[in-house]
């Protein structure tokens, strides 16, 4: 299940109605927008008190979105910050707008445009 970002009014509220109904159905959490190990670590927090909470008897999992500049940047930091994190996806979309990439002049780029981000991130996510 996607929620919203930690930096949004909403998160709180999102996980809270998620953990609350689907309770041990619920495998993981995708968070979006991940810009820190700070990010991450607000969902674990949140996930093992509810978990406590519920008597849940597994752990919820974590998936982040690498979706901003700031993101790849720490990419070493965010993979290793959580043993709750179960995999690292790499947005392109907003990848490149927050780059300043416009999507559309890079179709006729002769190489893989985001082979340095996709090739970090899973050197990371593999450390």
């Amino acid at each position: 299940m996607r929620v919203n970002g930690a930096d949004t009014r909403w998160a709180h509220d999102d996980v809270l109605v998620v953990v609350g109904q689907a309770g041990e159905r619920l495998d993981l959490l995708i968070v979006p927008k991940v810009k820190a190990p700070r990010d991450v670590w607000f969902f674990d927090t949140l996930l093992d008190q509810l978990e406590a909470k519920h008597g849940l008897g597994r752990r919820i999992g974590l998936e982040a979105l690498i979706e901003e500049a700031a993101a790849l940047a720490r990419v070493e930091e965010i993979a290793a910050c959580s043993p709750r994190l179960e995999a690292l996806i790499l947005g392109f979309g907003d990848l490149s707008a927050s780059q300043g990439v416009r999507l559309a002049l890079a179709a006729g780029y002769p190489g893989d445009l985001w082979h340095y981000a996709r090739t970090r991130m899973i050197v990371a996510a593999r450390a």
